[in-house]
């Protein structure tokens, strides 16, 4: 996913950035050397939290992606491409990008646009 470096806070244990995409914007830790203010970087995101089901993840009606900050929590919404059996990881959809969530509880169908949030987004820049 590509995403512009709005801001960051750095401090002796951590990089937090606030971010924007073409989805919206975000915060997150930032994993790697310190990015610069007002440049764009092409990344991954992980969520290292288990998500829970009808608690963290709820479907929605919209079928628009869209990532924003919501009350010091990130709120993703996209289209939940498949769910394993054997773990409940899913893989989710934002446009050209995917998210792998480790979830809890009873998933949605494959297909179904959800919306989940999290305390805890972590960055990592992909060095093509």
């Amino acid at each position: 996913m590509k995403v512009v470096i709005k801001n960051l806070e750095e401090s002796k244990e951590e990089i937090k950035v606030v971010f924007s995409s073409q989805f919206g914007d975000g915060i997150a830790l930032w994993q790697g050397a310190i990015p610069k203010e007002g440049s764009s970087y092409d990344v991954e995101l992980e969520i290292p939290d288990v998500l829970k089901w009808g608690k963290d993840i709820q479907e929605i009606n919209s079928h628009l992606y869209s990532i924003k900050i919501l009350n010091n929590k990130v709120c993703f919404a996209g289209k939940l491409e498949s769910v394993s059996d054997e773990d409940g990881c899913c893989v989710v959809r934002f446009g050209d990008s995917i998210f792998l969530l480790e979830t809890d509880g009873f998933p949605l169908e494959g297909g179904s646009f959800l919306r989940f949030e999290t305390e805890n987004v972590i960055i990592y820049e992909n060095n093509l």
